[in-house]
């Protein structure tokens, strides 16, 4: 059944980029680098040893928020984390972050878009979209791991195809793990790097994009796997 209030479905949606809009503009202004994380790392650790339940759910807050709304410097929340934290607790605040907030803008753009009108109006995208629903979780995990898309155009799109919950979920959050593994340990480097000779580049290095590439190749063997048992 149709909804009789189509644009009560849109509300969300606009209420999100409103907020992404604004943050935008407030990110132009106030940016967040690696310069201001330095200068803050020991009140940032000040306050995560006095008050350390508060200060980790206001950081969680500002991290499943930072998701939400596309900051493109959340990722430094999570050289902040390797900062702050221990390595097994900052990869487990990283993760869980970010798949609660891929879940939530997962869930508002489900709402709106409403994907059993939008995969009506493509039916002529019929093959693509039945060859996807067929093995969701491998190519979520592809484009994850090859990082081909940036995650919110793959949350955007999961949410798009009428990606089954569960899926989503578990995806997003091994999707996410082998990033949110590499920021931390970075945070934890550039903890102990009082030089500022820290870089970007030494996170994503060539031998670390092979193996993300080998992950998300290894991810569409299941796919592979079922065409040779269907031809046998």
């Amino acid at each position: 059944m149709l909804s009789k209030h189509p644009i009560r479905h849109l509300i969300p949606a606009c209420l999100l980029l409103l907020l992404i809009f604004i943050v935008y503009l407030w990110t132009l202004h106030h940016p967040i680098n690696l310069e201001l994380i330095q200068a803050k790392k020991e009140e940032l650790q000040s306050l995560a040893n006095k008050t350390p339940f508060t200060f980790t759910c206001i950081f969680l807050g500002v991290y499943i928020v930072s998701v939400i709304l596309v900051i493109p410097d959340s990722s430094l929340l999570s050289l902040a984390a390797g900062i702050v934290y221990p390595l097994p607790i900052a990869f487990a605040i990283v993760c869980f972050a970010e798949t609660v907030g891929a879940t939530l803008f997962f869930l508002i753009i489900r709402y709106t878009i409403q994907p059993h009108k939008l995969q009506q109006s493509l039916m002529g995208f019929l093959p693509v979209i039945k060859k996807y629903h067929q093995n969701p979780a491998s190519y979520l995990l592809f484009f994850r791991f090859s990082h081909i898309l940036p995650f919110w155009l793959i949350n955007l799109l999961a949410a798009s195809l009428k990606t089954g919950i569960k899926t989503y979920i578990w995806t997003a959050f091994l999707g996410v793990a082998p990033f949110a593994f590499l920021f931390v340990k970075a945070g934890q480097d550039f903890s102990k790097s009082l030089d500022g000779t820290f870089s970007f580049h030494e996170i994503l290095n060539t031998q670390t994009k092979l193996l993300l590439l080998a992950l998300a190749l290894f991810a569409l063997v299941p796919i592979l796997i079922r065409k040779i048992w269907k031809r046998y």
